[in-house]
């Protein structure tokens, strides 16, 4: 059986480190909210070069395509890996946002983008929404007008995608590896 003094040593462990845990969350969600307002000074800046409903639709369109490459990052490394056969992640990346973009879906998708009207508290880059109130725009209109554009727009010209698919070719799987 344990003595008494080893319980109370291990519960002031534990105390000690509630309190460092609390101090951790603390200097993340300060460093979360100042790295927060960088980005508003940022798009400040961006909303002198384009109007807010462009800068929105841009954002939008930002979180689509990164979305998309998390996505083929994850689940077609495997393949590549497997040797099913050379894939071309940007040129996959951009048909299956354009799929996605003039699918029935958009309207699903769309809001899936303005779900959150608050940042987390420890994220270090305010929501779309946020960023829509403050640059005087509303998000899902925004959102709605991206995702249009993506459906319309993201047709890749073919020496584009000869040049993507030859660099796939030549290099294979290395292709898609990600970078040091």
């Amino acid at each position: 059986m344990r003595s008494l003094a080893r319980n109370f040593i291990d519960l002031a462990r534990l105390r000690s480190l509630m309190v460092i845990n609390g101090k951790a969350w603390v200097l993340k969600r300060a460093a979360g909210s100042i790295r927060q307002r960088g980005e508003f000074g940022a798009d400040r800046a961006a909303l002198a070069v384009a109007g807010g409903a462009d800068l929105i639709a841009g954002l939008a369109k930002l979180a689509m395509l990164s979305g998309a490459w998390s996505y083929l990052q994850e689940h077609l490394r495997e393949q590549v890996s497997r040797g099913i056969g050379p894939r071309n992640l940007v040129l996959d990346c951009l048909d299956l946002v354009q799929r996605v973009a003039a699918s029935r879906h958009r309207a699903w998708f769309s809001a899936l983008l303005v779900r959150e009207p608050i940042a987390q508290p420890t994220d270090t880059h305010p929501t779309l929404v946020q960023r829509a109130a403050a640059a005087g725009v509303e998000a899902p209109a925004a959102t709605a007008r991206a995702l249009q554009d993506l459906a319309l727009w993201m047709n890749q010209p073919a020496e584009s995608r000869r040049i993507e698919e030859e660099l796939t070719a030549l290099l294979g799987p290395a292709a898609n590896e990600l970078p040091c």
